[in-house]
Protein backbone atom coordinates (compact mmCIF):
# COMPACT_ATOMS: atom_id res chain seq x y z
CA UNK A 1 0.00 0.00 0.00
CA UNK A 2 1.53 3.65 -0.80
CA UNK A 3 1.51 5.81 1.95
CA UNK A 4 2.30 8.88 0.44
CA UNK A 5 1.11 10.83 -2.37
CA UNK A 6 3.42 13.19 -4.05
CA UNK A 7 0.20 15.50 -5.43
CA UNK A 8 -3.31 14.96 -5.00
CA UNK A 9 -6.42 17.01 -5.77
CA UNK A 10 -8.15 19.69 -3.17
CA UNK A 11 -11.29 18.94 -1.61
CA UNK A 12 -12.03 22.16 -1.86
CA UNK A 13 -11.91 23.49 -5.80
CA UNK A 14 -10.27 20.35 -7.00
CA UNK A 15 -6.50 22.24 -7.51
CA UNK A 16 -3.36 19.94 -7.75
CA UNK A 17 -1.70 20.22 -4.48
CA UNK A 18 1.84 18.85 -4.41
CA UNK A 19 2.65 16.41 -1.58
CA UNK A 20 3.92 15.02 0.25
CA UNK A 21 0.42 13.93 1.51
CA UNK A 22 -0.65 10.91 3.66
CA UNK A 23 -3.31 8.39 2.08
CA UNK A 24 -3.83 7.39 5.55
CA UNK A 25 -3.81 9.96 9.06
CA UNK A 26 -1.34 6.78 10.14
CA UNK A 27 1.70 8.20 7.56
CA UNK A 28 0.69 11.70 8.84
CA UNK A 29 3.95 12.08 11.31
CA UNK A 30 6.22 10.25 7.47
CA UNK A 31 4.49 12.72 5.39
CA UNK A 32 5.22 15.63 7.60
CA UNK A 33 8.80 14.11 7.67
CA UNK A 34 9.36 13.82 3.93
CA UNK A 35 7.71 17.43 3.35
CA UNK A 36 10.98 18.86 5.62
CA UNK A 37 13.46 20.66 3.76
CA UNK A 38 16.24 18.86 4.48
CA UNK A 39 19.35 17.87 2.22
CA UNK A 40 18.04 14.58 0.62
CA UNK A 41 20.97 13.48 -1.25
CA UNK A 42 22.86 13.53 2.21
CA UNK A 43 20.05 12.47 4.19
CA UNK A 44 19.31 9.01 2.03
CA UNK A 45 23.19 8.55 1.95
CA UNK A 46 23.18 8.83 5.60
CA UNK A 47 20.58 6.18 6.07
CA UNK A 48 22.11 4.10 3.79
CA UNK A 49 25.06 3.85 5.90
CA UNK A 50 22.98 2.98 8.46
CA UNK A 51 21.04 0.64 6.81
CA UNK A 52 24.36 -1.40 5.48
CA UNK A 53 25.76 -1.59 8.56
CA UNK A 54 28.44 1.12 8.37
CA UNK A 55 27.24 3.29 10.60
CA UNK A 56 24.79 4.14 13.11
CA UNK A 57 22.13 6.57 13.97
CA UNK A 58 23.89 7.85 16.41
CA UNK A 59 27.30 8.37 13.92
CA UNK A 60 24.98 10.18 11.37
CA UNK A 61 23.37 12.10 13.96
CA UNK A 62 24.46 15.50 15.15
CA UNK A 63 23.69 16.32 18.45
CA UNK A 64 23.55 20.44 17.80
CA UNK A 65 20.14 19.44 14.85
CA UNK A 66 17.07 18.08 15.49
CA UNK A 67 15.62 15.32 13.30
CA UNK A 68 12.05 17.02 13.96
CA UNK A 69 9.40 18.01 11.45
CA UNK A 70 5.72 19.26 12.11
CA UNK A 71 3.76 17.78 15.30
CA UNK A 72 6.52 18.26 17.24
CA UNK A 73 7.42 15.08 15.38
CA UNK A 74 11.27 13.20 15.75
CA UNK A 75 12.84 11.15 13.82
CA UNK A 76 15.42 7.93 14.94
CA UNK A 77 16.57 4.51 12.87
CA UNK A 78 18.64 1.84 13.41
CA UNK A 79 19.53 -0.78 10.67
CA UNK A 80 16.38 -2.12 9.69
CA UNK A 81 13.89 0.11 11.14
CA UNK A 82 12.93 4.27 11.29
CA UNK A 83 11.08 5.31 13.90
CA UNK A 84 8.84 8.59 13.73
CA UNK A 85 7.30 10.12 16.71
CA UNK A 86 5.81 12.53 18.31
CA UNK A 87 4.93 13.49 22.04
CA UNK A 88 2.31 15.89 21.15
CA UNK A 89 0.74 12.94 18.89
CA UNK A 90 1.19 9.70 20.09
CA UNK A 91 -1.30 7.78 18.39
CA UNK A 92 0.41 8.63 15.13
CA UNK A 93 3.79 7.22 15.84
CA UNK A 94 4.90 4.73 13.12
CA UNK A 95 7.69 2.18 12.05
CA UNK A 96 8.33 1.17 8.87
CA UNK A 97 11.05 -0.50 7.38
CA UNK A 98 14.28 1.40 6.94
CA UNK A 99 14.49 0.46 3.35
CA UNK A 100 11.16 1.71 2.52
CA UNK A 101 11.87 5.00 3.70
CA UNK A 102 15.23 5.13 1.78
CA UNK A 103 13.20 4.12 -1.29
CA UNK A 104 10.62 6.57 -0.56
CA UNK A 105 12.63 9.38 0.01
CA UNK A 106 15.12 8.47 -3.61
CA UNK A 107 11.05 8.99 -5.19
CA UNK A 108 10.41 12.05 -3.65
CA UNK A 109 14.09 13.36 -4.41
CA UNK A 110 13.64 13.22 -8.32
CA UNK A 111 9.60 14.56 -8.11
CA UNK A 112 11.08 17.58 -6.68
CA UNK A 113 13.93 17.61 -9.06
CA UNK A 114 11.57 17.47 -11.55
CA UNK A 115 8.92 19.81 -10.72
Amino acid sequence: MKKISFTTKSLIDGSEIIGPVPTDDKYTLLALFVGTNFVWDEIISDLESVSNGEKTFSDIHDPRVVWGFGLDGEFECDKDTAYFYSEKEPSLNLEIPLSELIDLLKEWNIFLETE
